[in-house]
């Protein structure tokens, strides 16, 4: 009788290796799930605290500074889709000739639901609360990519610098200030810095994708505050030198052939330029340069003198010809525009252009 030889089953090994996978998978959702817990705890703690603490100071009427007062007839303002004039700075000022702050506009709908000053220090709270968020996990990811052992030290080292950061000088006097437009820089600032520090720990076909993401985050940034641009250009300057592009820059600028005979510079020229395409965040970064730059140039030379009773950037040691041909130039083009409008009535082109210019008082005289 012939010996029956038995054929070994794959399936149970088929299945145990995708329970295996299962477990691994579920094991490491579990693990993420409680590094953003511990997170959105410590934010809320934050968050809380500090509510607390500007829910006391109203109560107890500390007023540090003019700030809240004139941010919240702003909000007010915003509220009612009217120019933002506060006159606690002065008879019909213009908040718009004070600083280059249009991210603010977004307090209008939420002043409209909670008019209260109470409504800005609680919205500046939130920003502190989320940045804090963002910093714990950009922690936690960076140390999980520099493969810190244990599991749980990458988390207890996200909390300790989310806590630090929290509880610093600067800002517990930010909040002790009360309310200021810095504080929608916070998030923004978190979010690019943060994925620059990813961008430095991973390989570098990987890393654009975190240098682009840092770009984005960054270029809201010239909208808080007419300085926050070049903020933003400087962001944009080490997220190019991440990308590497330079060193395949210089190596395509100036190449040689076998023979040691430079190429045409019409060619090298060509050549340096598609590497700069082809180099994934080379392009993003280097928009984003020109896109802080531009923005803090326009603010403080053309938006800002627009709108300033002097019509100029009170805050600005810039006074040269060049600058003040561009504000005249700027003036003339949005008073000519406003005089396209339809049904401009004297008043709203006051607000808008507080100088007599020679558009305005040919509008004014028309409109009687």
């Amino acid at each position: 009788m012939a010996a029956e030889v038995s054929v070994p089953d794959s399936e149970p090994t088929e299945k145990s290796a995708k329970t295996s996978a299962s477990q691994h998978t579920g094991a490491h959702r579990s693990v993420t799930a409680g590094r953003v817990l511990v997170a959105i705890m410590l934010a809320l703690a934050v968050f809380a605290l500090y509510c607390y603490y500007s829910v006391q100071q109203l109560k107890h009427w500390i007023t540090p500074s003019w700030d809240l007062a004139i941010f919240t007839q702003m909000a007010q303002a915003y509220s009612h889709f009217d120019m933002p004039i506060v006159q606690i700075k002065g008879t019909d000022f213009n908040l718009w000739g004070d600083h280059f702050h249009p991210i603010l506009v977004l307090l209008g709908p939420v002043y409209a639901v909670s008019p209260s000053p109470l409504t800005l220090l609680v919205v500046q709270n939130l920003m502190i609360a989320a940045s804090v968020y963002m910093m714990v996990r950009f922690t936690q990811r960076a140390c999980a990519l520099s493969n810190i052992k244990p599991e749980p030290a990458g988390t207890f080292v996200g909390v300790l610098l989310g806590a630090a950061f929290a509880l610093s000088y600067g800002v517990q006097q930010a909040v002790a200030a009360q309310f200021h437009e810095v504080a929608f820089a916070l998030p923004f600032l978190c979010g690019a810095l943060g994925n620059l520090v990813l961008a430095g720990r991973i390989n570098a076909d990987e890393r654009s994708r975190y240098i682009i993401r840092a770009c984005l985050w960054a270029a809201p940034l010239a909208f808080v505050k007419e300085d926050m641009g070049v903020t933003a250009a400087m962001i944009g300057i080490v997220a190019f030198i991440r990308t590497g592009w330079i060193r395949k820059g210089l190596d395509e600028l100036f190449p040689q052939n076998p023979e040691g005979k430079p190429l045409p510079r019409g060619e090298r020229i060509r050549n340096t330029f598609n590497s700069w395409v082809k180099t994934r965040g080379a392009a993003e970064s280097t928009m984003l340069i020109l896109w802080g730059l531009f923005w803090s140039y326009a603010a403080v030379a053309l938006i800002l003198p627009l709108f300033n009773a002097n019509g100029q950037f009170d805050r600005s040691v810039l006074r040269s010809p060049s600058l003040t041909m561009t504000r005249r130039f700027g003036r003339f083009c949005c008073c000519s525009f406003a005089a396209l409008l339809s049904g401009l009535q004297a008043r709203s082109l006051s607000s808008f252009c507080p100088r007599s210019c020679g558009v305005c008082s040919q509008i004014r005289r028309r409109t009687g």
